[in-house]
């Protein structure tokens, strides 16, 4: 299993400290893979960021500074896809939102006739979209990524097929800095801290900027085209 944390926009101290302290915990755990990867709204389609994450086998957990449904469809949006599967760790506002929707699945006909279209080629793995803004307690996030690494019936760190990416674009190299989350984390604290170094600077992602662009929920969508009128 795969957990990527997908980092905050910004150098917000404490935002930070919950991401460090859930890397470097799981960095000890067995069966689970981590990584670490820029905001997932603000990488384009080219990142190797986003590049990376599609070459990962496996059941995949994602943390991020978003709401779950937003990181599942950003995900989706970028060709990451997998079999929703659902986390007991929610933001108050998505598990209010969570049991509005099972209220409309319950009320018949007209909810069933609305339902999303949906994902399409969606691989053989499950996926967990959990919100950091769920706790601000790391063991909160320990907890519940080992519940779902214990839920996997062989649990097993994902394969990473880098020689495809040998002699392409991005490099072997570029790709291998999402394999050495320790590494990232201390040229990121070097970074925030304005004292990163060149050795520092090559370890870590691409800059990324702010970006505004509209995803699609397709778990709602029923292509009825009115967005476009």
């Amino acid at each position: 299993m795969t957990v990527v944390i997908s980092q905050a926009q910004g150098r917000n101290p404490t935002k930070r400290r919950l991401e460090e302290e859930i890397a470097q915990a799981l960095l000890a755990e067995p069966g689970i893979s981590v990584t670490l990867v820029p905001h997932l709204y603000d990488m384009p389609q080219n990142h190797s960021g986003l590049q990376f994450l599609r070459e990962v086998r496996g059941d995949l957990v994602v943390l991020g500074w978003l709401y779950e449904r937003a990181i599942r469809w950003t995900l989706d949006r970028a060709g990451i896809r997998g079999r929703l599967a659902e986390t007991l760790l929610q933001a108050a506002d998505e598990a209010d939102q969570s049991d509005d929707d099972d209220d409309e699945s319950e009320s018949g006909s007209d909810s069933q006739q609305a339902a999303g279209i949906g994902s399409v080629d969606i691989p053989d793995r499950d996926l967990w979209c959990i919100d950091f803004r769920a706790s601000e307690k790391c063991q909160d996030f320990l907890s519940e990524i080992r519940r779902l690494r214990d839920s996997v019936q062989s649990a097993s760190a994902a394969g990473f097929d880098l020689l495809s990416w040998i002699g392409g674009n991005p490099s072997a190299e570029q790709l291998q800095r999402y394999l050495q989350p320790a590494r990232q984390l201390e040229a990121r604290r070097n970074f925030d801290g304005g004292a990163a170094t060149l050795d520092d600077k090559a370890v870590l992602p691409e800059d990324t900027g702010r970006r505004w662009y509209p995803v699609i929920d397709y778990s709602r969508c029923t292509n009825c085209m009115e967005c476009i009128d």
